[in-house]
């Protein structure tokens, strides 16, 4: 089966074609997308890639973009796991840990993180079973 990536606006048009009973957003590595299927194609609309920045780097672009500190995320404890930034499609991160315990549930929150812009990020289509939105 062909996959078409689409822009936003014809992403709309298909769903309006073919319906939203094959909607889903899903994940290819470091990048989320909207999908619909039918039986030629599955169409595409990107809505989020994940970076891993330096910790200097990603505090130099969120401050030259938008003169802010990046966000923080935080373990169990309240330690903080991981610095996210959020810029247009784009969330980037640095992780804090130094064990690999430690590094593997700061990248799981990173990835949770993206996963919940996405649903914030999605088209919004009507008549969309609740139950086919998310099936990262």
């Amino acid at each position: 089966m062909e996959i078409k990536k689409v822009n936003k606006t014809e992403f709309v048009e298909v769903a309006s074609a073919i319906g939203t009973v094959t909607y889903q957003i899903v994940n290819n590595g470091n990048v989320w997308f909207e999908q619909l299927t039918d039986d030629k194609a599955v169409y595409q609309h990107r809505l989020l890639s994940i970076k891993k920045m330096k910790s200097n780097a990603l505090f130099n672009k969120a401050s030259v973009e938008a003169h802010k500190e990046p966000s923080r995320l935080k373990d169990s404890l309240g330690n903080v796991c991981a610095f996210v930034y959020e810029s247009n499609s784009f969330v980037y991160y640095c992780l804090v840990p130094v064990t690999r315990r430690e590094k593997n549930y700061a990248e799981r929150q990173v990835r949770s993180y993206a996963r919940c812009l996405t649903s914030r990020k999605a088209t919004p289509l009507p008549h969309q079973p609740n139950e086919n939105r998310i099936a990262a």
